[in-house]
């Protein structure tokens, strides 16, 4: 089987993310593709302020509308989805914010869902009866072997990567959403350094990963784009570079 690591603009209207999911997908499924994999927050845009009126408005429920397309979509296409959003809980009355991930299979119902146990995707000073935290990493069996997910930060945290490492899925699914700063100032030193960094952390767990990387304009979270396939012992199997849409197809067979 091939996954296609998909890279879409995303913007601040989740009809046209959304849009630009399902062109993305369609096409990978047109290159045999069975399995496509979005970035972090792919779905809603990565532009959460801590404010809970804020963010809550651009937040899913799961399942919900949203992931009812998607369904429908992985059913035309003939594919798994994985893709990254913000997701809305509610519980006894109250409201609570994740950053998520969701696997929806060929047969358009969800297949894993994970929450980012890592609390970087808001701030330090957020609600935190609000903004939560997942706790659990689960594993689901697909027609490509099995996978769990880890979202953005998730990859940088000891205990995580431990515990992945017990589990050793077949396939690590990683939604990240990484911007230009002081460790990473362009292009060419996210090549010459940094996506080895990302490829020898999935190495320290031992586990393949497929790395989607968020893309978007400066005032939407500016993160640069492109996508890594690496082996379980670090090697980088393929990549799409920073800075455009497009598709990494990958022979998950290799």
């Amino acid at each position: 089987m091939h996954a296609a690591l998909a890279v879409h603009s995303v913007v601040a209207d989740q009809a046209a993310n959304l849009a630009g999911i399902a062109r993305l997908t369609k096409e990978a499924a047109s290159k045999d593709a069975g399995l496509v994999v979005f970035s972090e927050a792919a779905l809603t845009g990565f532009v959460g302020n801590d404010d809970p009126a804020h963010d809550r408005l651009l937040a899913q429920p799961l399942p919900g509308p949203v992931t009812a397309q998607l369904g429908d979509l992985a059913r035309e296409a003939g594919v798994w989805i994985a893709v990254g959003l913000y997701e809305r809980e509610q519980v006894s009355g109250e409201e609570h914010l994740y950053d998520s991930a969701i696997l929806v299979g060929p047969d358009g119902r969800i297949q894993l869902h994970y929450r980012r146990i890592s609390p970087q995707w808001h701030g330090p000073s957020a609600d935190r009866q609000v903004y939560r935290q997942g706790t659990d990493l689960p594993m689901a069996s697909t027609d490509f072997g099995t996978c769990a997910f880890l979202v953005c930060g998730d990859l940088f945290d000891d205990g995580i990567l431990q515990r992945l490492g017990h589990l050793q899925p077949d396939w690590l699914l990683f939604p990240f959403a990484r911007s230009y700063d002081s460790e990473v100032a362009d292009a060419e030193q996210w090549d010459r350094e940094e996506r080895l960094v990302y490829a020898g952390q999935a190495a320290r767990a031992g586990v393949g990963a497929l790395m989607v990387n968020h893309l978007a304009e400066p005032d939407l979270g500016g993160c640069f784009g492109g996508a890594l396939a690496v082996a379980p012992d670090g090697t980088i199997l393929g990549e799409l570079p920073p800075g455009d849409e497009g598709i990494l197809l990958v022979d998950l067979s290799s």
